[in-house]
C-alpha cells in the first residue's frame, strides 16, 4: 500500500497502434460477400425485333425459297416504294416462278432509276423473250451487250 504522503505516479495512456490490415483480407471478404449475396442482374428492357423484309426477302431468294421471298419483297415494296433494288430482286423472283409480265414491269421500274445497269436490261430481255416479245427482247439484249453483258452477247449470237 502506498504511504500517506507519497504521490502516485501519473497514469499515462499510450495509444496502441494496430498494423494495417492486408488488402487480401478485404478482397477475400468481398468475394465471400458476393458469393453469399450475388449482385442483382441488370434490368433489361424487352425489345422487339422488327422484321427487315428487304433483307429477309433477298436471303430467301438466295436460298431458293422463291414464294416466301416474293411475299417478303412485296411487303418491303409496300413500305418503301423508292427502293429500286427491291424491284430488281422481286423481278428475279418473278422470273423464277414464271410471272413474266410482272417481272417485265419490275425490271422496267428498276431501269427507271438504274438505267446504266446492263443486268437490268438483260433480265427484262429474258422476261420479254419468255413472253414471245422477240423484238423488245432483242433491243434489251442489244443494250445489255453494248454495255458488256456477256450472257446478252451469247444470246444475241445464238437466237438473233
Amino acid at each position: 500500500m502506498p504511504r500517506k504522503n507519497e504521490r502516485k505516479p501519473p497514469v499515462t495512456i499510450t495509444p496502441v497502434e494496430y498494423p494495417e490490415p492486408e488488402v487480401d483480407v478485404y478482397i477475400e471478404e468481398i468475394i465471400y460477400w458476393e458469393v453469399l449475396f450475388p449482385p442483382a442482374p441488370p434490368i433489361v428492357e424487352p425489345h422487339f425485333i422488327k422484321p427487315n423484309y428487304k433483307l429477309e426477302g433477298i436471303q430467301k431468294y438466295k436460298d431458293g425459297d422463291y414464294y416466301a421471298a416474293f411475299n417478303d419483297l412485296n411487303i418491303a415494296i409496300e413500305k418503301d416504294t423508292n427502293d429500286y433494288e427491291l424491284y430488281s430482286y422481286r423481278g428475279l423472283v418473278e422470273l423464277k416462278i414464271k410471272f413474266f409480265e410482272e417481272a417485265k414491269d419490275d425490271f422496267t421500274k428498276y431501269l427507271e432509276y438504274f438505267f446504266y445497269e446492263p443486268d437490268g436490261y438483260f433480265q427484262r430481255g429474258l422476261a420479254e423473250f419468255y413472253l414471245n416479245e422477240k423484238a423488245e427482247a432483242r433491243e434489251d439484249f442489244q443494250i445489255a451487250a453494248d454495255m458488256g453483258h456477256k450472257l446478252a452477247i451469247s444470246i444475241l449470237k445464238r437466237f438473233y
